[in-house]
């Protein structure tokens, strides 16, 4: 079984986004040496908090997003966005459990579960499996 291991980095990302609101900090999640699986930890800090990261995967891969939350009373929901725009996801705990049919980079957006949390502030847990096809 490979080790959990995981580099995360800044993302140059523009200075508006597509509505002309400043655009959130990005970042990029490598895996290290022949790992499998990656996490890294995060924080939100109210209502309307969105924390974004962007993975590199190719089509036949199969790809596992869990969010785990490290903070009681708070939930989280996040969606994975394909290179080509598509999108999935859902309320915390494994938000994406897939066949990847697309080349690039994928954004992953964690925000609170409005739904679920009694609270909108908290740390969580951002986990990434990235199988190749051959092993799934």
């Amino acid at each position: 079984m490979a080790a959990l291991c995981v580099f995360s980095a800044p993302v140059a990302v523009p200075s508006k986004g597509a509505a002309g609101k400043a655009a959130h900090a990005v970042r990029r999640i490598r895996f290290i040496g022949g790992a499998l699986s990656a996490q890294t930890p995060g924080v939100l800090r109210g209502r309307g908090a969105e924390a974004f990261f962007v993975v590199k995967a190719a089509a036949g891969q199969h790809m596992l997003v869990n969010l785990i939350s490290r903070t009681a009373g708070f939930g989280t929901a996040g969606t994975v966005k394909s290179p080509s725009g598509k999108q999935d996801g859902g309320p915390g705990g494994v938000i994406f459990n897939a066949r990847l049919s697309e080349t690039g980079d994928y954004t992953i957006r964690v925000a609170p579960d409005q739904m679920a949390s009694t609270q909108y502030q908290g740390r969580f847990i951002l986990e990434v499996v990235i199988v190749p096809g051959d092993r799934y």
